[in-house]
């Protein structure tokens, strides 16, 4: 635990030091914590730090940190070591809801279309669920996975119709899928991360339950 954290400060400092244009540290040190002064190229490492490197590292570590709980969740839930969001139509459904509002709202600000890709992400998993309960192979983590498989390729092959029809929501959704954390202010960081620290303390309450999974599916009825 001890050599992740050091990791994780280490790549932090070289976000804030690599760039457009490299400072060292004592520059980036000087762009956190020092006062305003009348130095004009003292005030743009200021800028560079604090408005561009601190949010662009700091909504990198929070999806990280997001992306890596969700993955640990679905993986145990599935039982699949290689199990990620996009499995259980998670990814899919937040790409059909920002390109979708995109095309009909014509919503270009991060900040309008994150809500969406939170809602189409729910709604996405919930319909996996749903079509994961019904039947003989109900509650089965295969049939979870090929539910979610199924929602996956719809959902896509939609996003794909949508994009194609609107020249700006193929360019958002080629934003989107390359995962830049380029141009995001602390206005839009603030807000998602609540949403994600809500999340977090909801994982903290499954592992009984991923624990009981992991022994089996008439262990954990037994304990159910």
């Amino acid at each position: 635990m001890g050599t992740l954290v050091a990791l994780l400060v280490i790549a932090g400092a070289v976000s804030l030091a690599v760039g457009a244009r490299a400072l060292s540290p004592g520059e980036v040190w000087h762009g956190l914590f020092a006062a305003p002064d009348s130095d004009q190229r003292l005030t743009e490492i200021r800028l560079i730090v604090r408005t561009v490197r601190v949010p662009r590292t700091v909504l990198a570590i929070v999806a990280g940190i997001a992306l890596g709980v969700g993955g640990a969740l679905i993986q145990g839930y599935t039982r699949n070591p290689i199990a990620d969001t996009g499995l259980l139509g998670v990814n899919a459904g937040a790409s059909f809801a920002v390109v979708s509002v995109i095309a009909l709202f014509g919503f270009t600000d991060p900040f309008q279309y994150v809500w969406f890709a939170f809602l189409g992400a729910a709604v996405a998993g919930v319909v996996v669920f749903g079509l994961s309960s019904i039947g003989r192979g109900a509650g089965n983590p295969l049939t979870l996975a090929l539910a979610g498989q199924g929602v996956t390729v719809f959902l896509a092959a939609m996003t794909t119709a949508v994009a194609l029809s609107d020249q700006a929501s193929l360019n958002a959704l080629r934003f989107w899928n390359a995962g830049s954390v380029a141009g995001v202010g602390f206005d839009v960081i603030r807000p998602v991360t609540l949403f994600i620290a809500v999340g977090l303390v909801l994982a903290l309450t499954t592992p009984p339950a991923l624990n009981l999974l992991s022994l089996g599916d008439d262990v954990a009825r037994g304990w159910a």
